[in-house]
């Protein structure tokens, strides 16, 4: 899975298509702009690219039903 330059849409998107897990922010907990450059494995679960994009902007986040959440 590659980010290049991707925003919040962007990244919302490959992760729906990827893993069918939709993510949510709560209390501006990411930044309104975004612009991620990451790249991740095959073998690397939604869990394990939300907690690098959590830690990137200092938020946490928790899973729901096929939901992700960030949150501070």
């Amino acid at each position: 899975l590659v980010f290049e330059g991707a925003d919040w849409n962007e990244i919302k998107q490959k992760i729906k298509n990827r893993f069918n897990v939709d993510l949510a922010i709560e209390n501006n907990a990411l930044p309104a702009h975004i612009e991620l450059n990451a790249i991740f494995n095959r073998e690397d679960n939604y869990s394990e690219i939300a907690k690098i994009i959590a830690g990137i902007y200092g938020a946490r986040f928790r899973t729901e039903a096929h939901k992700i959440i960030f949150f501070k």
